[in-house]
């Protein structure tokens, strides 16, 4: 009786590991949100894939203004203007007079005629963005709001541009989940001279 008991053991350990064996194992994606979930997987391989956020879905939400720059660019008569009273001026008088520094070789001069003279904004504020919304809240004028649609996934054209701000689009430089860099250009009359503006803007999340 002893030994059947014992025989009967061992052939219940035996069974019970052949069934162990039969178990599949299966190496793929286990998170049931990825685009490549395998329902039948026993072990995650790290393959998980997952769908791309729109750039209307990733531009929602509130966005930390952290730094901003102007670049002014004259217009070609002005550029030449300026060469002239370059020659006739120290660059200390050249910039108490226009109010920024002279360019001192030819290509500095080519440069200016391009990209005019560049400035950081000492501006800060929050941009809330929903799905039709851009609510602009800066220390300086409070809260502006405007209506806005994409136009395509790298430029965001606004319905009703408010009479405080001198653009009426912007063209999205950089977006990710973290990250906002947007760019637009403008027009202003200073003394009857069109200066042509560039304006860009560094968010964070």
């Amino acid at each position: 009786m002893k030994n059947l008991s014992i025989i009967t053991i061992i052939l219940s350990i035996i069974t019970f590991s052949s069934c162990e064996e039969d178990v599949d194992f299966v190496v793929g994606c286990m998170d049931s949100e990825a685009l490549n979930y395998n329902s039948s997987a026993t072990e995650d391989d790290n393959s998980c894939e997952f769908a791309s956020l729109s750039v209307s879905e990733l531009i929602l939400g509130d966005w930390n203004l952290d730094s901003s720059s102007l670049n002014m660019i004259f217009p070609e008569d002005i550029v030449e203007l300026l060469m002239m009273m370059s020659l006739m001026m120290t660059p200390e008088e050249f910039e108490d007079e226009v109010g920024f520094p002279m360019p001192s070789s030819s290509a500095e001069w080519d440069d200016f005629a391009v990209n005019g003279i560049s400035q950081d904004l000492d501006i800060s504020g929050v941009l809330t963005i929903t799905s039709s919304i851009f609510s602009i809240n800066d220390d300086q004028d409070g809260i502006t709001e405007l209506e806005y649609q994409l136009v395509n996934e790298n430029t965001i054209e606004f319905l009703n541009p408010a009479e405080e701000v001198n653009f009426d689009h912007f063209i999205i430089d950089e977006l990710n989940e973290t990250n906002l860099v947007l760019t637009t250009s403008f027009q202003v009359e200073e003394e009857e001279m069109i200066i042509d503006v560039l304006q860009k803007m560094y968010f964070s999340k």
